[in-house]
């Protein structure tokens, strides 16, 4: 994180919860991103401010309590077989 806020000259001010495996993405995935952010939250301060996911791909329920706005995306871009 400070190596990439010297290089870009900004200062980070929150976390996205990405934890994007495209089509073999699930809510456990969503999970584990969460307890990872969580620990980087404790360590450096920078709040989780989304929680992004793919909403036609999640065919379970988003877990509750996971820190950070819900943020859910279309899939546009990829085929089929990607």
């Amino acid at each position: 994180m400070e190596n990439l806020e010297f290089a870009a000259g900004l200062k980070v001010t929150g976390f996205i919860n990405n934890t994007n495996l495209v089509r073999e993405t699930t809510a456990s995935c969503l999970s584990e991103g969460d307890a990872i952010l969580r620990e980087v939250t404790k360590r450096t301060g920078v709040p989780v401010k989304y929680v992004s996911y793919v909403e036609e791909l999640l065919t379970e329920d988003i877990p509750e309590g996971l820190a950070g706005e819900l943020f859910p995306m279309k899939f546009n871009m990829r085929k089929t077989w990607m």
